[in-house]
């Protein structure tokens, strides 16, 4: 179901339906059949043998699966899918040439394109179909495949293919409306000339039908235009001004558009250096105001240190006092208990001589 809806969208943006079925064993291959009754086998399984003469007009050949040498040397080429991760998620179909001694080379599907002769690739840009392998038996006894081929045609004499100019301008137009808008405006003016030339009445109608699209998507690009421009001349923004970059890259846009993007650019460029200068000036604002207050904080700290000091300087001036008195006062006990002592010795003699000196004088008196 994977390859089915590649192979759905690649044949669709070429203009080209066809009916998908799954043989048995399911998951063993595709086929695909074409409105002109052309049949595209897409041999899946590994493990099984691939069908070169069962009647499809070209066989491709899925991941891993391999051919015998000698088929590849007698066709000349043989075509290969495969599927790679796509960046952002999901995965993408790519389709290869696989040469003789050469090995692959691979094509997105964009790049290939179907027409009534071959698959058109980078390596084979004007492709004949090779021949189906035809004779293809199996050798029981000896358990491989011998293989004969019809003559094919040197690639050197296949005739130069001629251009389906609608298919490849209706190709392209669903091209730009999936993944390349800014060629979408060529690709309907590559309509609308076609449409001036073209007679053959079934390719007109579907001309038609597909400038009918196309110029429906060109509207709505251009109301696209409209609003992001609109909310630009409102206030323009780094978002707003990178996807009108992308959709100025249309080529119906005016002059009057593109000068609306360049006023809106330069407002929006002179907002932002406002902007800048306005911030450099805040944090200017606000360097400024921690470096004050770094200095009034270090003052402060400098001005309590200096009162603690001065306060222990004071504690310890008063200790010392007080220290000094003790010893004053200590010093005065001492001398006079020392005085006291002196007097308590001399107290008997001094009593002594007080007595006798009574008694002298009341001798004296009597005599």
């Amino acid at each position: 179901m994977f390859a089915k809806a590649h192979l759905a969208a690649w044949l669709h943006a070429q203009g080209l339906t066809a009916e998908f079925s799954y043989p048995e064993p399911l998951g063993s291959a595709v086929l695909v059949q074409l409105e002109d009754g052309r049949i595209l086998l897409v041999h899946l399984d590994r493990n099984r043998p691939v069908s070169w003469d069962d009647g499809s007009w070209e066989v491709i050949l899925g991941p891993g699966v391999r051919i015998a040498p000698d088929v590849l040397e007698q066709r000349g080429y043989v075509q290969r899918i495969r599927f790679e991760d796509r960046p952002g998620g999901g995965r993408v179909m790519r389709l290869g040439t696989e040469h003789p001694g050469v090995g692959t080379t691979w094509d997105g599907l964009e790049d290939v394109e179907l027409t009534s002769r071959g698959l058109n690739t980078s390596t084979r840009p004007d492709a004949v179909r090779a021949p189906m392998v035809t004779g293809l038996r199996h050798s029981e006894s000896e358990g491989r495949s011998i293989v004969s081929v019809a003559p094919s045609r040197s690639r050197a004499a296949s005739t130069v293919r001629q251009d389906d100019p609608v298919k490849r301008a209706l190709m392209h137009l669903d091209r730009a409306i999936r993944d390349q808008p800014d060629r979408l405006y060529t690709a309907v003016r590559t309509i609308q000339q076609l449409l001036e030339t073209e007679k053959v009445p079934e390719n007109i109608g579907r001309l038609r039908l597909a400038l009918g699209r196309g110029q429906t998507q060109l509207e709505e690009r251009a109301r696209q235009r409209q609003v992001v421009l609109a909310r630009l001349q409102e206030q323009p923004t780094y978002f707003l001004l990178t996807e009108a970059t992308q959709l100025m890259r249309d080529l119906d846009v005016t002059a009057e558009e593109r000068e609306a993007v360049r006023v809106a650019r330069v407002r929006h460029d002179q907002e932002q250096a406002a902007l800048r200068r306005e911030q450099e000036e805040r944090r200017a604002a606000r360097q400024a105001q921690r470096e004050k207050e770094w200095r009034e904080q270090t003052e402060q700290q400098l001005a309590e240190r200096r009162e603690r000091n001065e306060a222990a300087r004071r504690e310890r001036v008063e200790r010392a006092l007080v220290v000094q008195r003790e010893q004053e006062e200590a010093a005065e006990r001492q001398a006079q208990r020392e005085r006291a002592e002196k007097l308590g010795y001399l107290a008997p003699f001094v009593m002594g001589a007080l007595k006798k000196a009574a008694r002298e004088e009341r001798g004296h008196h009597l005599a």
